[in-house]
C-alpha cells in the first residue's frame, strides 16, 4: 500500500473511531468541545465532571465520569451521608447548573421498600452551595405552580437537609413492582426547582448497561438555563470510565407564576 493510500485508510479509521465515540456521547458532531473538571477521589478510584459544548457555543451535555475502581472500597456506614463534591469547569456554568455532588448510600434510603438498594445519588444542582446549605429539614408546604411541575411527578413533601424535597415519578418502573435500577428525580425547595438527580444502583452500573431515560419535562421552567431531555448511563470503553450524562440540553427562558 502506497503512502497516500495509507493516509486515506488511516484517516477513515480515525473518523470512524471519532464518530463512534461521539455518537455514544449523545450524538455529538465535529467541532464540539469536551471540557473536564478536576478529578476527585471516589472509593478506590476517581470521578470527574465533564461538559460538551457545541460548535455554536451552546452546551449539549453535562455529566460525570468515574473509573471502575470508584465502585470498590466505598464506605459501608449507612448511618451517615457519604457525599463527594465534584468540581466543574467554567464551561459547565453555561448550562445553568451551579455545582455537582455525588452521594453514596450503602444501604439505600427511604422509601426502603423501593430505594433500599445500595445506590448513588448524582445531584446536578441549579442553586448555589450557600442556598443548598440553607435548606431547612422538615415538611415543605410551599406549593409549586402546576406549570413548573414535571409531567406525572409528585412531591415527597419532606425537605432533606442540604438537598430539598425529592419529587418522584409514580409511573417509573420501580413503582410497578420492578426492581429499582436507574431513575430520575427532581428536587424542589420552597416552590423552586433546585436539582435534577439521576439515582442509580451500583449493581446496575456494574452491568455496563447502555441505558437511557427520557426526562419528563414541566410545561415551563422558572429560571433561564439549558435543561436536559435525556438521562444516559453507559461505559466509555475509550477511557474505561462509567458515564452518567444529562444529554440533549435545550435552552428555556424562565417564567414566573402560573
Amino acid at each position: 500500500m502506497n503512502f497516500r493510500k495509507r493516509l486515506v485508510v488511516y484517516g477513515l479509521i480515525v473518523l470512524s473511531i471519532f464518530f463512534h465515540s461521539c455518537n455514544k456521547n449523545g450524538d455529538n458532531k465535529p467541532g464540539d468541545q469536551l471540557f473536564y473538571g478536576d478529578a476527585q477521589t471516589l472509593g478506590a478510584g476517581k470521578i470527574r465532571s465533564f461538559a460538551i459544548i457545541g460548535s455554536d457555543g451552546n452546551p449539549k451535555t453535562i455529566g460525570l465520569k468515574f473509573t471502575s475502581e470508584a465502585l470498590s472500597s466505598l464506605p459501608t456506614d449507612s448511618t451517615i451521608e457519604h457525599d463527594t463534591p465534584v468540581p466543574i469547569s467554567s464551561e459547565v456554568f453555561k448550562t445553568g447548573f451551579d455545582h455537582l455532588e455525588v452521594d453514596w448510600n450503602p444501604a439505600g434510603h427511604e422509601p426502603k421498600a423501593i430505594y433500599g438498594l445500595p445506590h448513588f445519588d448524582f445531584h446536578f444542582y441549579m442553586i448555589s452551595k450557600a442556598e443548598q446549605a440553607a435548606v431547612i429539614p422538615g415538611p415543605d408546604t410551599v406549593s409549586v405552580p402546576a406549570n413548573f411541575i414535571p409531567q406525572d411527578y409528585i412531591s415527597g413533601v419532606i425537605a432533606v437537609p442540604d438537598m430539598g424535597v425529592h419529587w418522584f415519578d409514580p409511573k417509573a418502573p420501580e413503582f410497578s413492582d420492578q426492581k429499582f435500577t436507574d431513575t430520575c428525580i427532581y428536587g424542589f425547595y420552597h416552590g423552586q426547582m433546585t436539582f435534577i438527580e439521576p439515582m442509580i444502583t451500583s449493581a446496575f452500573i456494574l452491568t455496563h448497561a447502555d441505558f437511557k431515560i427520557n426526562i419528563k419535562q414541566p410545561q415551563d421552567f422558572q429560571r433561564n438555563g439549558f435543561f436536559p431531555a435525556v438521562q444516559h448511563l453507559y461505559f466509555d470503553a475509550s477511557t474505561k470510565e462509567y458515564v452518567v450524562a444529562l444529554e440533549g440540553l435545550i435552552y428555556h427562558s424562565g417564567k414566573h407564576g402560573n
